[in-house]
């Protein structure tokens, strides 16, 4: 089970990465950052909160569905985002207060599960290649 990092600890985290210094271990997570800034266009705080979301847990529920973290601020401890069999990302903070504009806009909850799921494809993929090396 992964340790709980708390969200002071977190947005530590996220504010070495958006410096371009990860700490050790969240080098995965920082390129999977750097995409996702080529494809978004938003402001820091909106990366910062995406960003803290993330290393505090973004967790997998089933095939589609993905759980993740309220921070101070919100008015939920948990958010649900599915993606949808066209490969859209739907948070149910879209069908909340401002949910429209959100839905727009993309919400920080689905930028944590698409850094999320870049990370965890990029530490297969690095695995992966330092097993062939050690095999080969």
């Amino acid at each position: 089970m992964l340790k709980r990092i708390s969200f002071e600890d977190a947005m530590w985290i996220a504010r070495r990465i958006l410096a371009g210094e990860p700490p050790p271990g969240y080098e995965e997570l920082y390129a999977a950052y750097l995409e996702l800034r080529v494809i978004f266009d938003k402001p820091t705080s909106w990366y910062l909160r995406a960003l803290a979301r993330a290393i505090m847990g973004v967790r997998q529920v089933g095939r589609r569905h993905w759980l993740v973290p309220g921070i101070p601020g919100d008015h939920y401890s948990m958010y649900n985002v599915w993606l949808s069999r066209g490969g859209r990302y739907v948070c149910d903070c879209y069908g909340r207060a401002y949910g429209n504009r959100r839905s727009r806009m993309i919400c920080t909850h689905v930028a944590a599960v698409l850094l999320t799921r870049r990370r965890d494809e990029l530490e297969r993929v690095l695995r992966r290649g330092h097993d062939s090396t050690r095999n080969g």
